[in-house]
């Protein structure tokens, strides 16, 4: 039997010591997880998100129908006599059928992010309750690691709407009054845009008006992340295409939409896209039935 000197002893006790104190705080870890996870239920209640008796998210049912979704393209147009140039913006329809869903009444809150993303719970008075703050800040991988966590944690299934079904919702669907804005043709009654917010700490949620549907903030105040890549090849993405649409706007990124709190009043129309994220885009929540 091998024999070993003292400071050898001593490096095979402190290994042994270390192991043991990796193993007891390694257990009390998986106990405070299980704890919280025990302690701290997320439930889709009655189309709510809810945490105990506080409501961290509400969803609104939209009912599905036909709707034509416009794109817009750029020719040019040629005098051969004079030579002259100029350019005309065209609006072109795609007709499409949008079944039935749940769309979030708002953008995603900084409550709801702050319970799925850092196991916190909003204290009473704080700037994370209900409906005080969106989530602007994040990257697309981001929101879908926060989408992934919130189907683990409430076992349904969230997503975030397509261009079209987001547009959909943000015009009133079968209620649709066919406003410019998301609610109105006046700006000022439905969207937070650079040209009423004067600072960037602005109120959010139901500071406006909600569209013919109750949905807030679709126009101005956050962009909004949609699922639809720029790449997809769906009707509307393939007309553009085939109209000619720059090559700067269809690249890699998904489609944003409804303008933000620094937006002109063209991009806070319905038919408005952005490519990607900014540091001003936010999300708003589908669930899936």
């Amino acid at each position: 039997m091998k024999k070993y000197n003292k400071y050898q002893w001593l490096a095979i006790c402190s290994v042994v010591v270390f192991a043991l104190c990796f193993i007891v705080n390694y257990t009390k870890e998986l106990r405070k997880s299980s704890t919280y996870k025990k302690a701290y239920p997320l439930q889709v209640i009655d189309n709510e998100i809810r945490y105990k008796d506080q409501v961290l998210y509400r969803f609104i049912p939209v009912d599905g129908g036909a709707m034509d979704f416009t794109y817009k393209s750029t020719r040019i147009q040629r005098d051969a006599q004079d030579s002259i140039e100029d350019t005309v913006d065209v609006y072109n329809s795609v007709r499409e059928e949008i079944p039935s869903m749940l769309i979030g009444e708002t953008p995603v809150t900084v409550n709801l992010w702050v319970f799925v993303m850092e196991n916190k719970i909003a204290a009473e008075g704080s700037a994370y309750l209900y409906q005080t703050v969106y989530v602007s800040d994040k990257t697309k991988e981001e929101w879908l690691d926060f989408i992934s966590r919130l189907n683990n944690m409430t076992g349904c299934e969230f997503d975030l709407p397509t261009s079209n079904q987001w547009e959909y919702a943000a015009r009133g669907g079968q209620k649709s009054k066919n406003y410019i804005y998301s609610g109105s043709n006046d700006i000022n009654e439905v969207a937070q845009y650079k040209g009423n917010v004067r600072s960037e700490r602005f109120l959010v949620g139901k500071e406006k008006a909600p569209n013919e549907l109750g949905l807030y903030d679709m126009s101005g105040s956050v962009l909004e992340l949609t699922s639809t890549p720029i790449t997809e090849t769906d009707a509307i993405i393939k007309a553009m295409k085939d109209a000619g649409v720059g090559s700067d706007f269809l690249n890699n990124g998904n489609i944003s939409r409804g303008g933000s709190f620094k937006s002109s009043a063209e991009e806070c129309e319905t038919r408005y896209r952005l490519n990607g994220v900014t540091m001003r885009t936010g999300a708003r929540l589908l669930l899936k039935y």
